[in-house]
């Protein structure tokens, strides 16, 4: 009988600290400051040639370099042409960075700021976290975009 109360007392203590861990882990997680792209440190500064040339030749070694673990994003300034200027449904400017006019490829950069006055044509360098690469989808015949989302642009 002891024993039965002893295991039960060190079943329970243990269950509450794995519960007591997992509480602070998901407090610290659910409380961290959102993402500043403004003092993030810049891992790759590229050309949007450069972007498009390394996930057209070889998409596999591209995403391993750019992308961490987890599909976590790097932080990109990349330079380029403005070919297409837009805005989101959240009304945030969109532009659309081409290397060339006949370049199938881009980068599609997502800026939160309203005030940004852009003109097609302009030579551009953005600083922003990398969300998705760039490829050709085959079953729909479509080129994708790479993908950079809150953008800055750089002075």
């Amino acid at each position: 009988m002891k024993l039965l109360k002893r295991v039960t007392i060190s079943v329970s203590i243990f269950i509450l600290v794995v519960l007591v861990f997992f509480g602070i882990t998901i407090f610290i997680k659910s409380n961290k400051a959102p993402f500043d792209v403004t003092t993030a440190k810049v891992d790759f500064q590229v050309s949007t040639s450069e972007l498009t040339k390394e996930f057209t030749i070889d998409y596999a070694k591209a995403n391993e370099k750019y992308f961490t673990g987890n599909s976590g994003s790097k932080v990109l300034l990349i330079t380029g042409v403005i070919y297409k200027i837009d805005k989101n449904m959240r009304d945030d400017i969109t532009v659309l960075l081409k290397s060339n006019e006949s370049s199938p490829f881009g980068v599609h950069c997502t800026f939160s700021s309203k005030d940004l006055d852009f003109k097609k044509e302009q030579i551009v360098t953005v600083k922003g976290l990398l969300n998705s690469g760039l490829h050709y989808d085959s079953d729909l015949d479509l080129y994708e975009n790479a993908i950079l989302d809150k953008s800055i642009l750089v002075e």
